[in-house]
């Protein structure tokens, strides 16, 4: 696709990149979709496709996972246009960018020329959509960062802080056993992030999201003490990915060091059951991870079957490549102003051979918790006036 290799800037605001979720499957899916307008005073663009078409349906059903158009991320906020809108936007495209429009036309058999009336009429035959540039943080976020405080790592526009390398590594689909290896580097240097911090009780004790995958390879759980109120927790743990809060932690192909936020938007929304949270903000990656399961201030539960190159979502089919994932965070109350945070995760991978290959990135997996809690603990940690929100 052109936009994993960032070709698609090369095309400006011709083409709308739509990642969208599956009715019936829940799998993730991308549909380029050509824009019949843009407006350079707001930023809009708007497509159209026949009401029939999945990633229309999809999106009717709920909020795409993301939106790129010219290789940048877009709202996933969008408006739907009725029946004058749409034949408007039909006018503007064959005004204005008469080749493209006639191509369209082609493709899908649409009438060239037409008259008002026939564009009304095509217009009313199809389903219009129009999406605003991702939101720009206000001037408290400014005033944060210009404070000393970090911004959020991805947060709506704003550029992934993933740099080149990682791109290409991502897109390679060889960075996640490079992370890993890393990752294993920085734990030599930390050895107190090698251990899993959980005692031998939590290590075998119930969690919520064991179920999702019985029949796991590996079930590792990790754990971590922290000196505030699980509500206090709870308000980063129910923000976490790509565009709320990032995943905060130390990863070697991201910059700055931990570039996640440490006080929270209050236009960030707390997850909800069937959203999709994001590894990566971009087209460099489409990972992404399920919410199956939450309960406020208790735990929240996420679920992944994915490849093991691009960690697009797939099916568990015999002898392909995958990976199937739960991954749970639990909150457990000690007492006033303090929360011990376990964070379980259970993969099954497929083929039996090509586990055995994945089991030396165990450690770095540790590493990578141990850091994400760590991260969590710091930031929840801190005065309740910089923390709190409504969750």
């Amino acid at each position: 696709m052109l936009h994993r290799s960032r070709l698609d800037r090369l095309l400006g605001h011709q083409y709308a990149i739509i990642v969208h979720r599956g009715r019936r499957t829940g799998r993730t899916y991308e549909t380029a979709v050509m824009v019949l307008r843009h407006d350079p005073h707001t930023g809009e663009v708007t497509v159209a496709g026949s009401r029939q078409a999945d990633w229309l349906r999809n999106v009717r059903r709920a909020a795409p996972v993301a939106v790129f158009v010219g290789g940048q991320p877009y709202s996933r906020n969008l408006r739907f246009l009725d029946t004058d809108e749409t034949a408007a936007a039909l006018a503007w495209s064959r005004a204005h960018q008469r080749r493209n429009a006639r191509v369209q036309a082609w493709f899908f058999h649409w009438p060239w020329p037409a008259d008002r009336r026939q564009l009304h009429r095509l217009a009313g035959s199809l389903g219009g959509v129009a999406f605003g540039p991702a939101e720009v943080p206000g001037p408290s976020a400014r005033g944060a960062q210009s404070a000393g405080v970090p911004r959020a790592s991805g947060r709506p526009g704003r550029k992934s802080d993933v740099g080149r390398i990682g791109q290409a590594l991502r897109r390679s689909g060889i960075a996640g056993p490079l992370e890993y290896a890393f990752q294993v580097l920085h734990g030599l240097g930390h050895p107190h992030l090698l251990s899993s911090g959980a005692t031998p009780k939590e290590a075998v004790m119930p969690l919520p999201g064991d179920s999702l995958v019985p029949d796991a390879t590996f079930v590792r759980t990790r754990a971590h003490t922290v000196d505030a109120p699980a509500s206090q927790v709870w308000a980063w743990v129910a923000r976490l990915g790509a565009g709320r809060v990032g995943w905060p932690g130390w990863y070697p192909f991201e910059r700055p060091h931990d570039p996640s936020p440490w006080v929270l938007d209050p236009r960030t929304p707390a997850a909800a059951l069937g959203d999709v949270l994001l590894e990566v903000e971009g087209p460099e990656s489409s990972a992404c991870w399920h919410v199956v399961a939450i309960e406020p201030r208790s735990h929240l539960v996420l679920h992944s079957c994915r490849t093991l190159d691009t960690g697009t979502d797939v099916e568990r089919v015999p002898g392909k490549r995958w990976a199937d994932i739960s991954w749970s965070f639990v909150l457990l109350a000690q007492g006033p102003g303090r929360t011990r945070l376990l964070v379980r995760t259970r993969s099954a991978i497929s083929p039996p051979w090509y586990a055995l290959l994945m089991r030396p990135v165990g450690l770095g997996d540790t590493v990578m918790q141990r850091e994400l809690l760590a991260a969590i603990a710091r930031r929840a940690e801190a005065p309740i006036g910089s923390t709190s929100t409504r969750s």
